[in-house]
């Protein structure tokens, strides 16, 4: 599966993108990823956390975050004017607000 999104991901971001985006993987697995035993909200176990919290709050994950996006939106979007941005409510703020800095 991870081969498949690899291999077509070049339709989806560009050139820069794509070196970011594993950039914001490493930092993923260096800040948020947390190996353990943990029980979910759900009250499933599970061996492993992902924090993303930790990575968008960290200034390269925000900036690597937003500019991703920054730079795709018209690829995204191409038949339409961008003049509005926005997210799921607490957890979107960090982005949309570097985004629109």
């Amino acid at each position: 599966m991870q081969r498949k999104i690899i291999e077509n991901i070049g339709s989806v971001l560009d050139e820069k993108s794509i070196k970011m985006l594993y950039d914001l993987k490493e930092l993923i697995l260096e800040k948020s990823f947390i190996s353990g035993d943990f029980t979910l909200s759900s009250g499933v176990k599970s061996s492993y956390y992902v924090d993303l919290k930790k990575a968008t709050f960290d200034p390269k994950g925000i900036n690597l975050i937003s500019n991703i996006i920054l730079n795709n939106l018209q690829k995204w979007f191409p038949d339409r004017i961008i003049n509005s941005i926005g997210g799921m409510e607490v957890g979107a703020i960090p982005i949309i607000s570097a985004i629109t800095a």
